[in-house]
């Protein structure tokens, strides 16, 4: 067997303020763009595409592109790829992106795709969560941290050892 047991933590979505929505939101990473990632205490803006769902992210040229520069984009699963909407964003200026999910409740699934010119990180969270920060939005500013498995400290490293070894003093 295996020396050292490792589970990586799952990206998250982390939730700084408001108080009434701070905290973890369990998410699903992305096939397309960069893997390890830290994107700390940045303030979340809702895309507007100007077209139809103007939250899709379908339709490049967002309307809102000045607001979503040096900021993490929200926006919304459905009509389009999840790596264009994505790539739509980077293009506006967006540093990261949230897709709240449209449907599910409280699922979590990660995002397929592929687009080696997208460099910025993008997480997947439930349709509920999605619509709490949406709501909180619409009553002030929000900030997030994006935050990958590869970053950060794992503390389920464990090593196994016999419990006779003199290594502890034996038995």
């Amino acid at each position: 067997g295996a020396c050292t047991a490792s589970t990586p933590t799952p990206p998250s979505v982390i939730i700084a303020s408001p108080p009434s929505i701070a905290g973890s939101k369990a998410s699903g990473g992305a096939s397309f763009g960069p893997q390890s990632f830290a994107i700390n205490n940045t303030q979340v803006v809702l895309v507007n595409d100007g077209v139809g769902t103007t939250t899709d992210a379908c339709t490049g040229n967002f309307v809102n592109a000045a607001a979503l520069a040096g900021k993490i984009a929200l926006l919304d699963r459905g009509t389009c790829g999840f790596a264009v909407k994505v790539k739509f964003a980077q293009e506006s200026g967006a540093i990261g992106v949230i897709v709240a999910d449209n449907t599910g409740g409280n699922a979590v699934a990660g995002m397929s795709g592929t687009d080696a010119t997208i460099t910025i990180p993008s997480l997947r969270i439930s349709q509920n969560n999605g619509t709490a920060i949406k709501a909180a939005l619409s009553q002030g500013a929000v900030t997030a941290s994006l935050i990958s498995s590869g970053v950060g400290t794992d503390s389920s490293v464990r090593w196994l050892m016999g419990e006779d070894s003199t290594g502890f003093g034996g038995a």
